[in-house]
């Protein structure tokens, strides 16, 4: 599959007098996993919720798959794409197949119901995504991890074209973060989907990126491959904190980490955040 998912030229948004980000340009194609890499409150969540129309870009121009954002209505935009947030009410007493189920809604009439065949898509994004054994368990009975399957399997139940995911391993355990990860880069090859996700671990965007955004302070100052843009340098400019980049090869498979390191050389005080100076950036709250 090829051509382009999302452009974006010049791209701003605000809340009220505070900046989130500004002048955000780039590309993403079709069947790109795109990561969002930066730390906590640079604007990547409030920039995947305006690529979704969500929320409304302050300035700038945004097209999906060659059409202008704003010339598509909340049902088309649902048509092609999906999003899921980072945190869920535990409230849902729902059966998993029920959930999922709920995201066949933008291909029903306004009083339609889910037929056999919305009922059998949903199991066979189940069984597709190897979690078909939960779809008779309620959702507030599963673990984080499998929460976090149901709700990306809900969001497949659209059909989209485009499906964003706001840090989608961040509150897992190293396991199921792991199983999530490969997941997620499986669901680009099976559906052909692109996927554009957020998440400030720079070890899940070398997991699996194919492009990486790198964020600070609203603003992107790196683009491309994840081995382009993890450089020292912009590891350091990203999270202050000295890192390399090391290639591991065990049994045939070469795989990359980010590494951080143990600096003494500096000054300790540095290593430390006084009470209070946490607000510094609230500028860039997402």
């Amino acid at each position: 599959m090829s051509g382009t998912a999302i452009e974006l030229y010049e791209t701003a948004f605000s809340y009220g007098q505070k900046p989130v980000f500004t002048d955000v340009s780039g590309k993403i194609n079709r069947g790109e996993v795109v990561c969002l890499l930066g730390a906590n409150g640079c604007g990547k969540t409030t920039l995947m919720k305006c690529m979704n129309g969500l929320l409304t870009f302050g300035s700038g121009k945004a097209f999906i798959f060659g059409k202008d954002l704003y010339s598509l209505n909340s049902k088309d935009l649902a048509m092609k794409s999906a999003f899921v947030f980072q945190g869920y009410s535990q409230v849902f007493s729902y059966s998993v197949t029920d959930i999922v189920l709920t995201g066949r809604g933008p291909h029903l009439g306004f009083f339609s119901f889910p037929g056999k065949a919305d009922k059998q898509k949903a199991l066979s994004i189940l069984e597709n995504m190897h979690i078909s054994h939960l779809s008779s368990r309620y959702f507030p009975t599963l673990s984080g991890g499998e929460q976090q399957l149901i709700m990306i399997a809900r969001a497949l139940a659209q059909e989209p074209s485009i499906l964003f995911l706001d840090e989608p391993a961040s509150a897992l355990d190293f396991g199921n973060q792991q199983y999530l990860l490969r997941t997620i880069k499986s669901l680009a090859d099976v559906y052909g989907i692109t996927i554009v996700m957020s998440t400030h671990y720079p070890n899940h965007a070398l997991t699996v990126a194919d492009k990486i955004w790198a964020m600070k302070d609203g603003r992107i100052i790196s683009s491309g491959s994840p081995l382009e843009v993890l450089t020292e340098e912009n590891i350091y400019k990203l999270y202050k904190v000295p890192a390399r980049v090391v290639e591991v090869r065990e049994s045939g498979i070469n795989s990359f980490a980010v590494i951080p390191l143990d600096d003494t050389t500096g000054d300790k005080e540095d290593y430390f955040i006084p009470a209070g100076k946490g607000k510094q950036n609230e500028q860039c709250k997402m």
